[in-house]
C-alpha cells in the first residue's frame, strides 16, 4: 500500500452529506445499529451540543471514488443514522409550520435531483437490501411515504426494523426537546442541532484509490459502536479475492444470509453458521480465529468461489437442523421433528 494511494483529512459529517453523493457497495453489510447504538450516538451528540462543545469526533470514514460517486467502505452506520437524525429535524420543522427551512434541510442534506433523472435520490444510497426502504420509508418526507396495502402482510427485514427503530427514537427525542417550547424556540433549537452537525460533528475522512486498499483499511480499523464480525470481514475478503466473479459472491452470500435470517431473524447468526461449517471440515475453531483460518486457506479466486458456493448449498442443511418446521423435515416423520426440537 503506497502512501500516495491514500488521502486523509478532517471533515464534518454535515459538510460531507451536503457536498458528496455516496453509495454503499453491494458487498457491504446492511444497516446494523440496534437501539442501544443509536441511543449512544445521538445522546452523545446531544450532550456535546448542550455542553457547548466546539466539536465532537465520530471516528473515520473510508471511501473510494467511482464514476462520480463515493463508495463507502467504512462509516455507513454513522452516515445513515445522521441522515435519520436530520430527517427527524426536517419533520419537526414541518410540524411547526416551517416549510421553508424544512425544504432547505431536505435538499441540502438528504435528497438531490440529478440531471436527466425524473426523481430525486438520497445523498447516501444503501446496499441492495436497504436502499429502497431507507429512501422511501425512513428518510422520505412524511407526505411521500407509501401506505402499505390493505390485507398484505410483509415480513420486515431485520435491517429495516432497526432503521425504523432509529427513526422512532429520533422523532421522540425532538418531541421531548420541543414539547413545551413555542415555535420560535423550537426553530432555534433545531437550528442549533443542524449547525452543530454541519460545523462540529467531525470525522477523519480517508479516501483511497482502489478497492483492495479500501478492504485492507476496512479490516484493520474499528467501527463505532459495533465491531466488525468475522462474517463482515469474510464477505469483504471473498468479494475482493473473487476479482471478476464478485457478482457471483454477492448473489450466493445473499442467498445464504436470507436463509439464516428466515430461520433465526438475526444476521449475527451468520458467524455461528460459518463456524459450524468450518468445524465440520477442518476441526475445532474458535470464533475469534475463524476469519484468519479461512483467509489462510482461501488463496485465490477459485477457492473463494468454491467456499461461498459450499456455504450457499450447506446452509439448507444447517437450517433444517435448527428449525423443526423446515421443508427438509416434512417427510422425515414426527420423531425426527421432535428430536430437532429437542436439539
Amino acid at each position: 500500500m503506497r502512501q500516495q494511494d491514500i488521502s486523509i483529512g478532517s471533515r464534518t459529517i454535515g459538510k460531507i452529506l451536503k457536498e458528496e453523493r455516496m453509495q454503499v457497495p453491494p458487498s457491504q453489510r446492511s444497516y446494523r445499529w440496534k437501539l442501544e447504538h443509536v441511543q449512544d450516538f445521538i445522546q452523545d451528540i446531544r450532550a456535546a451540543i448542550e455542553s457547548g462543545a466546539d466539536e465532537y469526533f465520530l471516528g473515520s470514514i473510508v471511501c473510494i471514488a467511482d464514476k462520480g460517486r463515493l463508495l463507502i467502505y467504512d462509516g455507513q452506520q454513522r452516515l445513515a443514522t445522521t441522515m435519520i437524525l436530520i430527517a427527524a429535524i426536517r419533520n419537526k420543522l414541518l410540524e411547526i409550520d416551517n416549510e421553508k427551512d424544512a425544504g432547505i434541510v431536505h435538499r441540502e442534506y438528504l435528497f438531490s435531483e440529478r440531471r436527466g433523472e425524473s426523481e430525486s435520490e438520497p445523498h447516501l444510497i444503501l446496499n441492495l437490501m436497504d436502499r429502497d426502504y431507507f429512501a422511501t420509508r425512513v428518510i422520505a418526507e412524511p407526505s411521500k411515504k407509501p401506505n402499505p396495502g390493505r390485507g398484505t402482510v410483509t415480513r420486515m427485514k431485520d435491517s429495516h426494523k432497526r432503521m425504523e427503530t432509529a427513526a422512532k427514537f429520533a422523532k421522540e427525542l425532538f418531541q421531548d426537546l420541543t414539547n413545551k417550547q413555542t415555535n420560535i424556540e423550537a426553530n432555534k433549537l433545531l437550528s442549533k442541532w443542524l449547525d452543530f452537525i454541519d460545523s462540529s460533528l467531525r470525522v477523519v475522512w480517508v479516501q483511497v484509490h482502489d478497492e483492495r486498499t479500501a478492504f485492507t483499511i476496512f479490516e484493520t480499523m474499528n467501527d463505532r459502536g459495533l465491531k466488525l464480525s468475522a462474517a463482515d470481514l469474510l464477505k469483504n475478503f471473498l468479494h475482493a479475492t473473487a476479482e471478476d466473479k464478485r457478482e457471483e459472491v454477492i448473489s450466493k452470500w445473499g442467498n445464504m444470509t436470507a436463509t439464516l435470517e428466515g430461520v433465526e431473524g438475526e444476521e449475527e447468526n451468520v458467524v455461528e453458521y460459518i463456524r459450524c461449517f468450518w468445524v465440520s471440515r477442518y476441526g475445532h475453531t474458535r470464533t475469534r480465529y475463524l476469519y484468519d483460518r479461512i483467509k489462510e486457506k482461501t488463496t485465490n479466486k477459485g477457492k473463494a468461489i468454491g467456499l461461498v458456493t459450499s456455504l450457499e448449498e450447506t446452509v439448507q442443511d444447517y437450517a433444517a437442523i435448527i428449525m423443526a418446521s423446515h421443508e427438509r423435515t416434512v417427510d422425515r416423520g414426527q420423531s425426527v421433528k421432535s428430536n430437532i426440537e429437542t436439539l
